[in-house]
């Protein structure tokens, strides 16, 4: 692999470390207004959070592949990173 294409990598990995806690916390906060209004939201606003949920496990097992992906790619160049 290329020097351009494990920073292109690099660079994916870092937005993928973005967006994960973006949409896992936009899942708690949807929680949290269920459990806070009287009468929930309902199906609408159930549907968006199992999509912001979901988005965020989808991000967090693409993510650990990429990690693996980079680390088998430079097991002799520097320090591996690690998938958290």
């Amino acid at each position: 692999m290329t020097d351009q294409e494990l920073a292109s990598l690099k660079a994916t990995i870092d937005r993928l470390a973005i967006l994960y806690p973006i949409l896992f916390g936009a899942s708690l906060v949807i929680i949290v207004l269920q459990t806070m209004t009287p009468h929930g939201f309902g199906g609408p606003l159930s549907l968006v959070w199992a999509m912001t949920l979901g988005g965020a496990v989808a991000t967090r097992l693409y993510r650990n592949s990429l990690v693996t992906k980079y680390n088998a790619s430079i097991s002799k160049g520097p320090a591996p990173l690690t998938p958290n």
